[in-house]
Formats: structure tokens, C-alpha cells, sequence
């Protein structure tokens, strides 16, 4: 009844499964049934997404951050402040490990691991893993654009627990962790002070996937760091390679 309520009100397929994903969190919390398994809840889910492509909607797809826009917005750093050694960091992981905004937010010391040749790093928990199995992603190290040597200047101010990014006040002081919301305002303002408009905190797993196809990889390679769990979306990001 709920989501035909949904579809009356013509709000797309996207923001519905959004809202059920949280009610089905909440269900699981609170009793531990899984919402998700109901097949009347999967038909009608279906139905609402074949009812948004015969309409002729489209989610609406996050900017690319490519390669060299990429390297814009990191020259435009200050990296003499820790703002600056902050941003090229979440920048540069952020792209190298095409990590989404809340897997950055909620990134904490315990899960990385520098070893020779670059970093493990180890997501707990993200969007197409609800259940918390977890999944590593390997980041190496580059060149002019290195993520390991980026994060390991940021960390070296940071204390030995917590998360990686965290916020800092108007007098340079490092806080206890960023939003994902922070996250997506900085993906926005970096881009804008390197004359890029239009990113958001989604464009450094779009511009990885855009990147990674253009230089040959499958997508089954790009699913590996990804985790997208069905080629469909890496096919989409992918489409104007």
C-alpha cells in the first residue's frame, strides 16, 4: 500500500527503494525480519522500476571526476595546511579505491593496512553489503597522483584510532569525523576552486569506473574494486568511455 501511495504521488523508483531500504533496516533492528526477502515486496519494487523506464525516467548520473580533472583540483590544494593534505587525500582515495561517500565517512584507522607497494583497504559494511561481510580493495601507489603517500601525510597528523577523515574547525583543528554530507561539500567546493562545476560526492566512483573502461579494463575487473554486485550500473557509468 505504501508504495503504491509512492507511485500515485509519480515519486520515482529511486527515492522508493531508498525509503524501504530504511524501513527495512528499522524492521531488522527492531524484530531481525528481513523486509528484503518478501517477494510481494520484490514484485512491487520491479514493477515500480519497469513502470520509471517505460515513463522514460533515468536516475540521474553523478558527474565524472576523470583522470585529469582529478589532477586540477589536487594542484589547486594548499598542502602546506591541513586542510589541504585533508582534501588530497579524501580525493585521491576516493577515486583510487571508488569508494562512495559513506564508505569514506565511515572509514577508521583499523581499516588500513600500508604494506610494500601500496594499502589494503578494508570496508566493514557499505550499500550492497547491509550485512556487514565486508570486502578489501587494493590501493597502489602512483605517481604525481599518489594516493598512499597522500593518505600517509594526512594520517601523520591524525591520533592512532578513529577515522580517517575528520572534520577541522576554522582554526586548523582536526575534529572527530566528517558526515558523508561533508564529503559530497567537499567533492563540490575542491571542484569549484579548481574551475569544475558539477561534482558531487558520487563523481570519484563514476569518473573511476569511466576511467578504468577507457583504459581497457572488463567490467568484471572493474566490479572487483567496485563491488557493484550486477555489471548493469558499471555498464552505465561506463557508457561514455
Amino acid at each position: 500500500a505504501y508504495l503504491g501511495d509512492m507511485r500515485d504521488r509519480a515519486l520515482s523508483h529511486a527515492t522508493a527503494n531508498l525509503r524501504i531500504l530504511a524501513i527495512a533496516h528499522l524492521v531488522e533492528q527492531s524484530c531481525g525480519a528481513d523486509l528484503l526477502r518478501c517477494s510481494a515486496i520484490k514484485v512491487a519494487l520491479r514493477g515500480y522500476k519497469n513502470q520509471d523506464i517505460l515513463a522514460g525516467k533515468r536516475q540521474k548520473q553523478a558527474k565524472p571526476c576523470t583522470a585529469d580533472l582529478l589532477r586540477l583540483m589536487v594542484d589547486a590544494l594548499d598542502t602546506t595546511e591541513p586542510r589541504g593534505l585533508r582534501g588530497r587525500a579524501l580525493l585521491l582515495v576516493s577515486f583510487a579505491a571508488a569508494m562512495r561517500r559513506s564508505e569514506i565517512a565511515a572509514l577508521s584507522l583499523v581499516d588500513l593496512a600500508f604494506r610494500e607497494g601500496g594499502a589494503i583497504v578494508t570496508l566493514p559494511r557499505s550499500k550492497t553489503d547491509q550485512g556487514g561481510i565486508g570486502r578489501t580493495i587494493e590501493v597502489f601507489p602512483g605517481t604525481s597522483l599518489c594516493p598512499i603517500a597522500a593518505l600517509s601525510a594526512w594520517i601523520a597528523l591524525l591520533p592512532s584510532d578513529g577515522r580517517v577523515f575528520r572534520s577541522i574547525d576554522k582554526h586548523g583543528r582536526i575534529g572527530a569525523s566528517l558526515s558523508d554530507r561533508a564529503i559530497a561539500e567537499i567533492w563540490r567546493s575542491r571542484g569549484e576552486n579548481a574551475g569544475i562545476t558539477g561534482l558531487s560526492g558520487h563523481s570519484a566512483r563514476v569518473g573511476y569506473v569511466w576511467e578504468a573502461a577507457r583504459n581497457g579494463a572488463t567490467l568484471l575487473q572493474i566490479q572487483g574494486t567496485t563491488g557493484h554486485k550486477s555489471p548493469v550500473s558499471v555498464q552505465r557509468y561506463a557508457s561514455s568511455a
